[in-house]
């Protein structure tokens, strides 16, 4: 939260203090230290010799949480800043820390390369890359980290190198045990990045998805299609996903990915409408009635989407909705709807929502799950005090 409200001030009181009894890092314990240190990034956004420095003493820790979140703050604070020397590409892309023998270290590394570069297209980490996500022995976290930095560096072009490594790994008969792993969705994630925005050129893709004989195909081929119409507004787009949203589903463990397609298409609604204002109209009433006729699956989508479809642009007739929600008798609706909440409000300080937090956090005061997720949504309001926004 606080990495948040002070994203890119590169002062604060939490973390960027001297003495080792003051700082956050020592008073937290396995993946918060992670975060922890990885937030440092985000207080010290863009300013990358100053925050060098400061995450440099972490880069050394024995506790490869600690490593890896320095490895994620690296990252961060390097994102879109284009430097002759390539610090970022230096410190993550070390062959000791890409093949570290923690995978934590090197998931954190491939992330860090994934965010640094994000957009740039560079061909230096497609090099170190690339190999990761053809490498089968590697657990599928690794690999899916690597396709989904691969997907951030060269979003929207079509990059054949990589496009064709992930369609590899999703066939590779090596694998087929390792794709039930949720982790399996970040590398159709990162197939999609690949061709945000390219329209009918995923084509391609889609047809050789089919070819693919395990149940996660399907909700790739959908992933990279909603991908591919982001902000378009394509009417007939969003009626397909309608279409997929109606059909009623059976619960078993051979349809494991049929709750996730339906996921992905209400989620996908939202990105393909967000582009213009009538088509956010119409798509916002088709969430009501997915609300109350919807499946669980899909009510617990409808929330993110609708967080989704108005970035940093808190309209009131959102977040009164998301307010309904965010006390539903299902935990997964409520909690979803309460970081929407933040998504919608990030960077706008806007006061009625702050107060609908506030009230959130009493009534949740002893869950611990959601009351999390109240913070986060919290510290996203006021994101860079006001001067930052997601939209």
């Amino acid at each position: 939260v606080n990495a948040f409200v002070n994203a890119g001030f590169g002062n604060d009181k939490m973390m960027l203090v001297d003495g080792e009894k003051e700082n956050w890092v020592w008073k937290t314990k396995n993946d918060g230290m992670m975060s922890t240190v990885a937030s440092l990034g985000t207080l010290l956004l863009w300013d990358v010799e100053e925050g060098l420095d400061k995450v440099d003493k972490y880069t050394y820790s024995t506790e490869p949480e600690i490593s890896a979140g320095a490895m994620l703050a690296i990252g961060i604070m390097n994102s879109g800043v284009k430097m002759e020397d390539d610090p970022a590409l230096a410190l993550l892309g070390d062959a000791d820390k890409l093949n570290h023998t923690n995978p934590l270290v090197r998931a954190a590394c491939i992330m860090g390369l994934g965010l640094a570069y994000a957009g740039s297209n560079k061909e230096e980490v497609l090099e170190l890359l690339l190999p990761i996500i053809s490498d089968s022995s590697q657990e599928m976290q690794i690999s899916a980290m690597a396709a989904l930095s691969c997907g951030l560096i060269f979003v929207g072009s079509s990059q054949p190198d990589v496009s064709e490594a992930i369609v590899t790994t999703l066939m590779d008969d090596d694998r087929k045990n390792q794709l039930t792993d949720k982790w399996t969705r970040f590398l159709a994630l990162g197939l999609g990045l690949l061709f945000f925005g390219r329209q009918e050129e995923v084509d391609v893709i889609l047809e050789t998805l089919k070819a693919v004989e395990h149940p996660m195909a399907t909700p790739t081929a959908v992933l990279a299609e909603i991908c591919a119409w982001a902000g378009t507004g394509a009417v007939l787009k969003i009626q397909e996903l309608l279409h997929i949203c109606n059909e009623h589903q059976e619960e078993s463990d051979e349809k494991k990915g049929d709750e996730l397609l339906q996921a992905y298409a209400v989620i996908g609604i939202a990105l393909i409408s967000m582009g213009e204002d009538i088509g956010q109209e119409m798509v916002l009433r088709q969430f009501g009635h997915l609300m109350h006729y919807g499946e669980a699956n899909i009510r617990k989508a409808v929330p993110l989407a609708m967080g989704l479809i108005s970035p940093s642009n808190p309209q009131m007739k959102v977040y009164d909705t998301l307010s309904r929600y965010s006390h539903d008798t299902d935990p997964e609706v409520a909690i979803n709807a309460i970081f929407a909440m933040g998504m919608l409000g990030a960077g706008t300080n806007n006061a009625r929502l702050a107060q609908l937090l506030r009230q959130l956090a009493s009534y949740y005061h002893r869950d611990q799950d959601a009351l999390f997720m109240v913070r986060i949504a919290q510290g996203l309001l006021p994101m860079g005090t006001g001067t930052m926004s997601i939209n």
